[in-house]
């Protein structure tokens, strides 16, 4: 068994919160310094969920929310590498959504490139591991855990998951 330590709120994901962020990083580093090694957290998981902020609905908000998340996940990241720790966060399923000319709906320009680039594909560039907010009645089927899942398990790279047949 191994623990991460675990916080969120919606606001941590705008850039004007993000010290509070390197602060709970810092002080698992301080807590991890006062333990033996098998009494450490082995992670940092964060369950911010930016998309319950009110200006989420706002198109123009909405991006500046996105990038700021990817922003503070970006560096989190290598400061994570530094104590030898995993970064996480969790997302919802829905991330991945297209718009009816099969252009991803939510995308992020915090980048050095500055091209836009799916929301997804950027989070799972910036973290170890992915807690996927994925509700559902089944499992299996067109809407079951598992279809809503499947570009999640492909950049996460689960290659032994196969797509059931009735999909």
């Amino acid at each position: 068994i191994t623990v991460h330590a675990l916080d969120g709120a919606p606001t941590n994901a705008l850039r004007e919160n993000h010290p509070r962020m390197h602060h709970l990083l810092a002080a698992v580093e301080a807590f991890n310094a006062s333990r033996p090694a098998d009494q450490r957290f082995r992670g940092l998981h964060l369950d911010n969920e930016p998309y319950v902020l009110p200006g989420w609905h706002d198109s123009a908000q909405r991006q500046i929310i996105i990038d700021d998340y990817i922003e503070l996940n970006r560096n989190l990241k290598p400061e994570a590498d530094k104590l030898a720790i995993e970064f996480g966060v969790d997302i919802p399923f829905w991330w991945d959504s297209r718009d009816d000319a099969g252009k991803p709906m939510f995308t992020t320009t915090a980048a050095s490139t500055h091209a836009a680039k799916p929301l997804l594909d950027a989070v799972f560039e910036t973290v170890q591991n992915v807690g996927v907010m994925a509700y559902r009645d089944q499992v299996m089927g067109a809407n079951g855990t598992v279809a809503v899942c499947l570009d999640e398990f492909a950049l996460g790279k689960f290659e032994n998951v196969v797509a059931p047949v009735d999909i």
